[in-house]
């Protein structure tokens, strides 16, 4: 069970409360609720009310866009850290896409009465709140130009370095979970199935990529190396080692 000092020395890592000051997080924290999910778990789905939003404390989540034929495309995944839910929970309008937990999952769950509440008290914070709307709008407009400009394995190794990222993992080698499927990734960089099996297969070739029963062990510096490229491919580079 989460203290509320443990939720907010959690919130204030929240890129989204940056400008908050010590006692409104205190005030959020105080009027957070704990939520374990399975995995394969629904959060809440589209077209949900949105009268809250999550953190997560442990485990990933994934958001997922449906339609009505059944078919599935997969926003983004989020780990620890990071903020579930927040655009519905602002203007108050239905949720946009489906959340699901990929693994066993902890989030802290704070009500929208609450955040608007503290919000009335402290008018400042909305200035705060508006600068890191905009801080993620630069973000997104930076992914955009990424889809149009960049060639697909410097998205790709982009795409994987954020996975790690929320993973929570760090050093030179590092192993994420490989249950996301060639399709989602294909997904999430905007490009074909086959197209992201073929660059895989090449990073495998040249050791900086190991597929292990159930993880994916990439070589960091050279993952990193791919994803600043502007063009290029993994192709330009020495074979690298994964020990």
């Amino acid at each position: 069970m989460l203290s509320v000092r443990d939720i907010a020395d959690r919130l204030n890592k929240i890129d989204l409360l940056a400008g908050f000051d010590e006692d409104s997080i205190a005030k959020l924290a105080s009027g957070a609720h704990e939520r374990h999910y399975i995995a394969g778990e629904t959060i809440f789905l589209r077209g949900d009310k949105g009268d809250c939003f999550y953190v997560i404390v442990s485990g990933r989540v994934r958001i997922v866009l449906g339609v009505s034929d059944g078919r599935e495309m997969t926003l983004r995944h989020q780990g620890p850290g990071t903020i579930l839910g927040e655009i519905a929970m602002l203007d108050g309008r239905a949720r946009s896409a489906d959340a699901m937990a990929l693994d066993p999952a902890t989030l802290v769950r704070i009500s929208r009465a609450h955040f608007i509440e503290i919000m009335e008290r402290q008018p400042k914070l909305a200035q705060a709140l508006l600068g890191a709307l905009c801080a993620r709008l630069r973000v997104l407009t930076d992914q955009v130009e990424a889809i149009a400009l960049f060639p697909l394995e410097t998205r790709l190794a982009r795409l994987f370095l954020q996975l790690i990222g929320a993973s929570g993992e760090s050093g030179p080698v590092a192993r994420i979970p490989s249950n996301v499927t060639q399709a989602e990734l294909a997904a999430l960089i905007v490009a074909s199935r086959s197209k992201v099996n073929k660059a895989m297969s090449r990073w495998r070739d040249i050791g900086l990529l190991k597929v292990e029963p159930g993880q994916f062990v990439f070589d960091i510096n050279a993952l990193k190396e791919i994803g600043s490229l502007e063009s290029g491919s993994a192709g330009e580079w020495q074979e690298h080692t994964i020990t």
